[in-house]
């Protein structure tokens, strides 16, 4: 499954169970507090990725 049909996934899955914003913005805040407490390299890797994005959009 590639990223975006994970996150309209979501979406659907938040709509179907009438969770609110505040519901689904918690449990994003609790996800990725998980995951930056179980890896702690990848805001590294993250930063870096998004680092590269910028860089190709700008076509630096």
């Amino acid at each position: 499954m590639r990223f975006s049909e994970a996150i309209q996934e979501f979406g659907f899955d938040c709509r179907a169970r009438k969770l609110s914003d505040k519901t689904i913005s918690n449990y994003q805040k609790q996800n990725w507090l998980k995951v930056l407490r179980d890896d702690k390299r990848f805001i590294v890797s993250a930063a870096g990725r998004a680092e590269k994005a910028v860089n190709l959009i700008l076509n630096q």
